[in-house]
């Protein structure tokens, strides 16, 4: 019996990291750049209709756009394309500039294949039609997945830098003491 209620304790508080771990992957902090506030309802009801919590955040201009990326911090970032405010280039170069790693999907009218992959070989991840709203959760779960990989590949090179470096100075220390008898 007691065998049993230690399984059952044991296994409690897994269920319940995997419950956390489930609900902070559905909050969602995303700053759009669009002029349409119908268009970035339409998004947020499409996020919230699949279970993403989203604090959003509307810009208009290029300069905005870098201010607020300045003094908060985002998920992901959903743009328009085309805007008269800006060209697709400058978002992307911002990004980098500013050390920035946000996946920016761009919201699309009529937008040609070859044009959308060239926006994704920059460094986009990901143009969605407006006429495909529905799309955008997709997007956006696949945007934060592979950035969550990413930053585990980052941390993990780190890591064995970090153990390569301990390993010199270990190997350097038992050549000296070796040197010293």
């Amino acid at each position: 019996m007691s065998s049993k209620s230690e399984l059952v304790l044991e296994q409690v508080p897994r269920a319940s990291a995997l419950d956390i771990r489930g609900r902070r992957q559905n909050l969602l902090r995303i700053l759009f750049v669009h002029r349409s506030v119908t268009d970035v309802e339409r998004c947020l009801y499409e996020l919230r209709r699949v279970g993403f919590t989203v604090s959003s955040d509307v810009v208009l201009s290029l300069e905005q756009f870098a201010e607020r990326l300045r003094s908060e911090p985002f998920d992901v970032v959903v743009a328009e394309y085309p805007s008269p405010n800006w060209q697709e280039p400058q978002m992307l170069d911002l990004l980098h500039q500013m050390k920035k790693d946000i996946p920016l999907i761009f919201l699309v009218d009529g937008l040609k294949r070859e044009t959308a992959a060239e926006f994704i070989l920059k460094g986009a991840a990901d143009c969605i039609e407006m006429d495909s709203i529905g799309h955008l959760p997709i997007a956006v779960h696949r945007a934060l997945a592979e950035k969550a990989l990413r930053d585990q590949r980052d941390r993990a090179e780190k890591e064995l830098r970090h153990s390569e470096v301990l390993g010199s100075l270990l190997d350097c220390f038992r050549r000296r003491q070796t040197i010293s008898k």
